[in-house]
């Protein structure tokens, strides 16, 4: 009589089962790699997005004065009232308007730390600009009204907005 059967090895074919073992980590291993690839790239994408988002904002704060929103309108007449955006970002100081620079009567207009008083919008107040000679009144929807004075012979702003 054979004990073969008898004195069989207790454990299966743990060779086979290690391999399959084995491969299944590789595969976790992959889908996890793989998961980890794609959340980077989802959150590259959405700093990405986020970025475009911000980049005009973020542009605006270092913009300068415009430099003539009056370019292509016809010369300064006796009470004329265009259409205008005043640049309040670093205070209300000076605008171009009709190829002329023209200084705030009275200096800059701001609240001490080189920004528009706390009721102006910023980095721009859209209102509406008349000049009449030597003077240009600017006025927007919020009731805020503010004189310029000719710089004769100016042929730029006085300062810039860095």
């Amino acid at each position: 009589m054979s004990n073969r059967g008898f004195y069989h090895n207790p454990i299966p074919n743990v060779s086979g089962l290690t391999k399959k073992v084995e491969g299944s980590v590789t595969q976790v291993t992959e889908r996890v790699d793989m998961a980890a690839r794609r959340s980077k790239w989802r959150t590259v994408t959405a700093l990405l997005i986020i970025a475009g988002m911000a980049t005009p904002v973020i542009g605006l704060a270092g913009r300068h004065p415009v430099e003539d929103p009056s370019a292509g309108q016809s010369p300064a007449i006796f009470g004329k009232t265009i259409p205008f955006e005043l640049y309040t970002h670093c205070g209300i100081g000076e605008i171009k308007a009709f190829g002329k620079y023209f200084e705030r009567v009275g200096g800059t207009l701001g609240d001490g730390f080189g920004n528009p008083p706390k009721d102006w919008d910023n980095p721009y107040d859209s209102g509406t600009l008349s000049v009449v000679g030597n003077s240009a009144v600017f006025r927007d929807t919020h009731g805020h009204e503010v004189n310029f004075k000719l710089r004769p012979k100016a042929t730029g702003f006085s300062t810039m907005c860095s």
